[in-house]
């Protein structure tokens, strides 16, 4: 099969990274490559940065896997929890002023973590904004900000 976009490269990383065991770069290019995608390295790394594909722990090793939902129709409210809890680690500190929570991360995860929260779809939350290292989430007028950081919390354990 020859790939004809990038977007259809994509798809391709998805499925392979959503059904097979892929730990490394080089994995996920032997993978692409036996579905006949001939990929270089630094096109990959830029796949994988902007797919958003991070490692999890799974079976003692760590994998690719993707934060982004392509059908939340099978998307369980569980695994949207486990989608905060494999970035849980990648929180530092959680606080709040007004209507205004703000999230502090470990260099270059904050995109990661905003998404997890982002697909709670917390009715709490208006929206997110992320940087490197610093979450800003926007708290519905009505709600307490302080309740949300403790909702977080008890989310990330």
């Amino acid at each position: 099969m020859i790939m004809q976009t990038r977007e259809e490269r994509h798809r391709k990383i998805l499925e392979l990274v959503a059904d097979q065991y892929i730990g490394t770069q080089t994995d996920l290019e032997i993978a692409l490559r036996k579905e006949g995608v001939r990929v270089t390295q630094a096109t990959l790394s830029r796949d994988i940065r902007e797919l958003g594909l991070v490692k999890i722990a799974s079976g003692g090793r760590y994998r690719y896997a993707s934060q982004k939902i392509i059908d939340s129709s099978t998307t369980t409210k569980h695994s949207m929890h486990a989608s905060l809890a494999s970035v849980k680690r990648f929180v530092r500190k959680i606080d709040w002023s007004g209507t205004t929570v703000v999230i502090i991360t470990d260099s270059g995860a904050a995109a990661h973590v905003a998404e997890a929260i982002d697909v709670l779809e917390l009715a709490e939350v208006l929206g997110t904004v992320a940087g490197d290292n610093t979450i800003f989430l926007v708290i519905q007028r009505d709600m307490s900000a302080k309740k949300v950081v403790k909702h977080l919390e008890s989310l990330l354990g």
